[in-house]
């Protein structure tokens, strides 16, 4: 792909957006030529390809450069450029899975987050990154088609979002032959996000909420999904809501991805794997 958009020879960057990605997309600079604005489509519908099937870690950089394919603009082209860079940086990441990281049992879990209000309407972007075998099956970063007044309700909306599609993951999981006999637990950074998804009661905050995020709360219920706090400074799906500086996105690619031995050693992909297991054991016993 880089050869195809002559970025073979490209200098590599370690990160697929700069920090300040949102404001920078705002000012699109110079209008494209033809030329270029049929170049930069063809770029994101490349760099689309490769998220969806194998790379979590564009996700938000390309939910965000993909809203411009109609209209872009100079500094759009730059920013799809600079994930060409991150991929030239990153081109043996790869995810993994191997019947030797099973622990007995095939077991489903997930991450979610949200950035609140990140958005040039106001509307908040949510974030989720399901995992089986330690390694991600399913992720998305997409802003939310509501607004939200206040972070809590950003977070339970994107909770909605999650446990549907781990709901789907479990239905899928049964049918290969690895029925989920525990609640998928799913973590998530916000406390009052989780307080609304366990709490039947309508309250005057959230009483506006529309119906259909509420179908959480009856999974929850159901035992089909349990909420769990997890820390921000922690939390794999992260990257998925916003834009981060190089040392925190490094932890998430981490997370996510089996690299190779060009970043630090302090942390190796075993390292990673047992943390997953001591959080999916901590889950199990809470």
């Amino acid at each position: 792909m880089l050869e195809r958009f002559g970025m073979q020879d490209c200098k590599p960057c370690k990160t697929p957006a700069a920090v300040h990605f949102n404001k920078y997309c705002l000012s699109a600079g110079e209008s494209l030529s033809e030329e270029d604005t049929q170049r930069y489509q063809r770029i994101i519908g490349s760099l689309m390809y490769v998220m969806i099937g194998t790379r979590p870690d564009i996700a938000f950089v390309l939910s965000g450069l993909s809203k411009y394919v109609s209209k872009p603009g100079k500094n759009h082209l730059v920013a799809a450029k600079r994930v060409l860079r991150y991929l030239q940086f990153s081109n043996d990441y790869h995810l993994e899975f191997s019947r030797g990281k099973a622990t007995g049992k095939l077991s489903l879990y997930g991450y979610c987050d949200a950035s609140w209000g990140c958005q040039e309407d106001g509307s908040s972007v949510t974030g989720f990154v399901l995992k089986v075998l330690n390694e991600p099956v399913s992720w998305c970063a997409k802003k939310q088609s509501t607004i939200a007044l206040f972070t809590a309700e950003a977070e339970y909306v994107a909770l909605s979002h999650a446990v549907q599609e781990a709901i789907w993951l479990r239905h899928l999981l049964k049918d290969l032959g690895y029925l989920q006999l525990e609640a998928t637990p799913i973590y998530e950074d916000n406390q009052p996000g989780i307080s609304i998804a366990k709490n039947d009661m309508v309250q005057v905050r959230t009483k506006h909420i529309n119906i259909r995020y509420q179908f959480s709360r009856q999974a929850v219920k159901f035992g089909q999904v349990k909420l769990i706090y997890f820390p921000t400074e922690l939390m794999h799906a992260d990257a998925l809501t916003k834009a981060l500086c190089e040392v925190k996105f490094a932890k998430f690619a981490k997370s996510s991805l089996i690299q190779d031995t060009r970043l630090d050693q302090s942390w190796s992909v075993e390292d990673q794997a047992s943390s997953d297991r001591l959080v999916l054991k901590q889950a199990h016993a809470s």
